[in-house]
């Protein structure tokens, strides 16, 4: 709510989320002018605020801040079970739990040990229909269990029970649970979506459900725990944040 005359002798800055930038009108209705900083997590997203606000740039400085984990919540899993497949996030479409299925189908003609475990808070009641209906179709439903809502402080725990994250997300402007998987030794299966190429390896993205199957097939614990803690600790985001807060307001910016 950036109204006339608002803090006129403060700073605003503004977080921008994917949803706001993609599937909203708010980054193409801020009034940029009276905003001096916005922040985005990934190259991606900043393209996009720059695309739905074509004029930001010359009242507004965009800074990227990468997302941060904390290394400490997240100590390395010790058994690894390369037969459990963590799948986790809200059941939209956005999200494609219907591929998750479709790589598990086939992980199970090879081996009937694979199971996915979902953790979720809800969503979409078409997504959610249609999760459950194709899983009666391929006869997964007693390979597919449903560990309901978590709190986020008990993320690392669930994570570490899995021997690989699935993601199968159309799009994310992170894709935070990626990384909570990473870090704490699960391999990692991620839909090559849009952006994805700017922060997980090329070795762990797929296009096709045959490329998803030979990458869960192929798993290993710990192999992603190190590109994590170099590209994405805490403590590079709070420097990045620090340096935006410790640079001079833009003076045009009112």
């Amino acid at each position: 709510d950036l109204q006339p005359g608002l803090a006129p002798d403060g700073r605003h800055i503004v977080r921008v989320h994917r949803i706001e930038a993609m599937e909203t009108p708010h980054v193409a209705q801020t009034p940029w002018h009276k905003v001096h900083d916005v922040i985005v997590v990934s190259a991606d997203m900043a393209a996009r605020v720059r695309h739905a606000a074509p004029g930001l740039d010359r009242s507004t400085r965009l800074h990227c801040v990468h997302n941060g984990l904390d290394p400490q919540r997240f100590a390395p899993l010790l058994n690894w079970s390369p037969f459990r497949i963590g799948w986790c996030g809200l059941m939209t479409l956005r999200k494609n739990p219907m591929l998750a299925l479709q790589v598990l189908f086939n992980l199970r003609v090879a081996d009937e040990r694979y199971h996915l475990h979902v953790c979720s808070n809800g969503g979409e009641a078409l997504a959610i229909d249609s999760f459950f209906h194709l899983a009666r179709h391929l006869d997964l439903i007693d390979a597919v269990h449903m560990d309901g809502t978590l709190p986020q402080h008990a993320m690392p725990d669930w994570h570490a029970r899995n021997g690989v994250l699935l993601h199968t997300s159309l799009h994310e402007s992170f894709g935070y649970a990626i990384a909570e998987a990473a870090a704490v030794g699960c391999d990692i299966a991620v839909l090559e979506h849009m952006g994805a190429a700017e922060f997980w390896p090329e070795a762990t993205r797929f296009g096709t459900v045959d490329e998803a199957v030979w990458l869960i097939r192929n798993a290993a614990p710990h192999r992603w725990r190190n590109h994590i803690a170099q590209h994405f600790s805490l403590a590079r985001q709070i420097a990045a944040t620090a340096a935006l807060l410790r640079a001079p307001v833009l003076a045009h910016a009112s």
